[in-house]
């Protein structure tokens, strides 16, 4: 099933050599955008379907038939001019039973015995590298609104296996199955899929789009996400309502982001071993506007209600922000880094809000689980119960190390509790970087004596609403509608 294939394009990161075999297909990818429109030995041939495959007389496609002729000429071999002509679905289509392959001239076979678990990087490689540059889809596909099946009987079940520069595919449904394996700057807007949209988005941009399928990796599969398993580009208004599952590197939305997450949201539950975060399992690129509503679950480290760990080294970007998010869900990981937004981060998170129950071993806050590295957390706060089973709880962070900040934070969790080093605001015993925190005078789980704006308890607060918040900096529009009052 996609959920196991499609998905697995998602293992990139795995390995050191995979880090390098991913920049490697980056670079191809960029290789492939400039040169696919190169002249070449290609055929001028179009296929046999009403319509003459312009924009505005799309060939029309009305049967399982039409549909295995995209991208054909009448001798059912693949040519460019087929690849790059305008396509529109005048009916529901279903094609269960019949030997599906996705449009695209690629060996499905080859792809499809290696399209699984370690080795999924092959599968990218091949692709992108591809000698025949006519490969991928670069034309238009409207669905209108009808829906097509594709049945449990492909070994690859996706509409297409790439989609180049230029294109879009848009007003779709598909069931038992996603919309492309690789996206290469295309786009895909308003779209439904049960099992995902696509595995890589090379800098493309999705849109609208939503999946309402459980998204289901194998035990050796990561970067699993229920829009995504890698996005370098754009993903915008998409949604999520299934449960997605993985390895390491889990997201509700997308596995590993290097690029833009933004309006998206995920109500399902979220569960791996480590990296699993409610939006993204790794953030090195931007999450704006985003929520989550289900709970979170990682068996390791590094687990977050948005994001399991934001910044860090991937692909050489050193970036990460989280902004104008939100979480309700509870989170719970077995190990160290476990937060309310973030389990770890290194970089930036403003203006978000938890209100999950958030459960880990070491470095656990209603925030962040640790935050490092210059990371910094700023106009947010948190409310559910903090529990650590041995050290570092915290309201707003775990820990807080290395040159990172907390800046008026608001800590209103009635309880936060640990063994050893429990904060109102921080766990662990560190003054610096912190600067006008705030925490609910009433809160238990400890013996709070570092009480004030810069320390580790934060300043005493016995009631609040949003003009208090307002007052202390809680400014942005976003914040409309979202503050709390007590009593």
């Amino acid at each position: 099933m996609l959920k196991k294939r499609l998905i697995g394009v998602r293992t990139v990161f795995m390995k050191q050599k995979k880090f390098y075999c991913l920049a490697a297909a980056a670079v191809l990818v960029l290789c492939f955008a400039s040169c696919s429109s190169d002249s070449g030995s290609t055929k001028s041939t179009l296929p046999d379907l009403s319509g003459t495959g312009t924009a505005s007389a799309p060939f029309l496609v009305s049967s399982a038939a039409d549909l295995l002729k995209i991208g054909k000429g009448p001798d059912g071999s693949w040519t460019r001019n087929a690849l790059e002509a305008h396509y529109e679905l005048t009916t529901d289509i279903d094609m269960t039973g019949i030997n599906w392959k996705p449009i695209g001239d690629f060996d499905i076979d080859q792809l499809g015995a290696q399209f699984d678990g370690i080795d999924d990087i092959d599968v990218i490689n091949d692709i992108v590298s591809s000698s025949n540059f006519d490969s991928t889809f670069r034309g238009s596909f409207d669905g209108a609104g009808k829906k097509i099946k594709i049945g449990s009987t492909s070994d690859l079940p996706a509409l297409f296996i790439a989609v180049g520069q230029g294109s879009t595919v848009k007003n779709l449904e598909l069931e038992d199955g996603g919309i492309v394996v690789v996206i290469f700057y295309g786009t895909i807007e308003d779209c439904y899929a049960t099992d995902g949209i696509t595995g890589v988005n090379f800098w493309g941009t999705i849109k609208n789009c939503y999946v309402t399928g459980n998204v289901t990796g194998d035990s050796s599969d990561e970067e699993v996400g229920g829009i995504a398993g890698v996005n370098f580009g754009t993903i915008e208004n998409c949604y999520v309502t299934g449960n997605v599952t993985g390895n390491e590197r889990v997201g509700g939305i997308v596995g590993t982001n290097l690029g833009m997450i933004k309006s998206c949201h995920a109500t399902g539950s979220v569960t791996g071993d480590e990296s699993v975060g409610g939006i993204v399992g790794i953030n090195t690129g931007t999450i704006e506007s985003c929520y989550t509503t289900g709970n979170v679950t990682g068996n390791d480290s590094q687990v977050g209600g948005i994001v399991g760990a934001n910044g860090g080294g991937i692909l050489g970007v050193n970036g990460g922000k989280i902004e104008n998010c939100y979480a309700t869900g509870d989170v719970t990981g077995n190990d160290w880094a476990v937060g309310g937004i973030a389990g770890s981060s290194r970089s930036t998170i403003e203006n978000c809000y938890a209100t999950g129950n958030i459960k880990g071993n070491e470095d656990v806050g209603g925030i962040v689980g640790c935050n490092s590295d210059g990371g910094t957390i700023k106009n947010c706060y948190a409310t559910g119960t903090v529990t650590g089973d041995t050290r570092y709880a915290g309201g707003i962070a775990g820990g807080n190390y290395i040159g990172s900040t907390i800046e008026n934070c608001v800590a209103l969790n009635a309880t936060v509790t640990a063994p050893s080093n429990v904060g109102r605001v921080i766990g662990n015993d560190s003054t610096t970087g912190l600067s006008n925190n705030h925490a609910r005078d009433n809160m238990t789980g400890s013996s709070f004596t570092n009480i004030a704006l810069n320390n580790k308890d934060g300043d005493d607060i016995s009631s609040w609403d949003p003009a208090w918040f307002v007052s202390i900096g809680f400014t942005d529009s976003w914040w409309t509608d979202k503050l709390p009052t007590y009593p």
